[in-house]
């Protein structure tokens, strides 16, 4: 359920902001924008992942939540890359 979740807001956060970011630009300008964004929200999503670890009884949501964030990150630079 961790990875899910850190993935998902992860992914919504850089979405969010990279097309704020970008505005009314191509696609591939807004996918760039998008991998800018994610810069932004790998380590926020970070912090609090590694947050709910400090609690023993959330320690295995946010451990998921840290490894949701970086599958994310790759998949954006992985996205990047192909356009």
């Amino acid at each position: 359920m961790g990875i899910a979740l850190g993935a998902g807001l992860q992914i919504l956060i850089a979405v969010i902001l990279g097309f704020i970011l970008a505005g009314t630009f191509i696609l591939s300008v807004r996918v760039a924008a998008t991998l800018f964004s994610s810069l932004i929200a790998t380590p926020a999503m970070f912090t609090a992942g590694f947050a709910l670890m400090l609690k023993d009884r959330s320690r295995p949501l946010g451990g998921g939540i840290v490894l949701g964030a970086l599958l994310a990150t790759i998949l954006h630079g992985v996205l990047f890359l192909l356009t």
